[in-house]
């Protein structure tokens, strides 16, 4: 998340963000990799279809427009993150 932040500062100093989607769109990707990974029926699998799945979640999320980039940013990196952590 900081890391998040502080990119932004640097690259727009006097820029209005809403980083709270960022964070939020974190926990579902890093969440939705997990549950995937753990499924019953698709154990140690990855999320397919990610670009649909994002677009999926970024509806069920209600933000449209503005800062809509943040939440689906974040979800990719929640998604990245939990595949680094677990090796895949």
């Amino acid at each position: 998340m900081q890391s998040h932040i502080d990119y932004w500062s640097r690259q727009d100093p006097k820029g209005t963000f809403e980083h709270e989607k960022y964070e939020q769109g974190w926990q579902v990707g890093y969440n939705d990799a997990f549950t995937f990974l753990e499924g019953r029926a698709t154990q140690g699998d990855k999320i397919g279809m990610r670009e649909v799945w994002i677009l999926k979640r970024i509806k069920e999320s209600g933000y449209k427009g503005g800062f809509t980039w943040e939440f689906e940013q974040g979800m990719r990196k929640g998604m990245q993150d939990f595949y680094s952590c677990v090796g895949l």
